[in-house]
C-alpha cells in the first residue's frame, strides 16, 4: 500500500475511535511506524505530495471532530476551511517532526496534541 493510501486509512480509523486521544494516538502511531521512511521521503521529489496527503488525512480528522462538538457552527466555508488548514497544518508539522522513542513520551504527546485541540480549537 502507498503512502497515501496509508495516510488516508489512517484518518479513516482515527474516525472510529470512541474519543480524540484515541484518534491522536492512531496518528503518532503511524507516524512511528513510518518514521523512517518519512525521513527517508523528507528529501525526495515527492515530499510535498506526501505532506499534501498527511495534511489532508488530519483535515478530515479535524473536521469530524468540529462536526461532532458543534453541528449547528455557524461559520462561512472560508473560515471553516482556514481554520481547519491551520490547526492541521500545525498538527501535521508536530506529528511529522515527532522522534519519541518511549511510551511515556507518546502519552505526553497525545495530551499536548489534545489539549490544544480541546481547548482551543473546539472549546465551548
Amino acid at each position: 500500500m502507498g503512502f497515501g493510501r496509508s495516510a488516508m486509512e489512517m484518518a479513516r480509523r482515527s474516525l472510529k475511535e470512541e474519543n480524540h486521544r484515541e484518534a491522536i494516538k492512531v496518528f503518532v502511531s503511524f507516524v512511528k511506524t513510518h518514521r523512517n521512511k518519512l525521513r527517508r521521503l523528507q528529501y525526495s521529489k515527492n515530499w510535498n505530495q506526501i505532506e499534501r496527503l498527511f495534511l489532508k488525512s488530519t483535515v478530515l480528522f479535524l473536521e469530524q471532530i468540529m462536526k461532532e462538538k458543534f453541528p449547528d457552527l455557524k461559520i462561512t466555508y472560508e473560515n471553516r476551511n482556514v481554520l481547519l488548514n491551520f490547526y492541521a497544518c500545525g498538527m501535521a508539522g508536530i506529528l511529522l517532526a515527532y522522534t519519541g522513542e518511549e511510551e511515556e513520551e507518546d502519552e505526553k504527546f497525545i495530551s499536548q496534541i489534545d489539549w490544544i485541540i480541546s481547548r482551543t480549537m473546539i472549546r465551548e
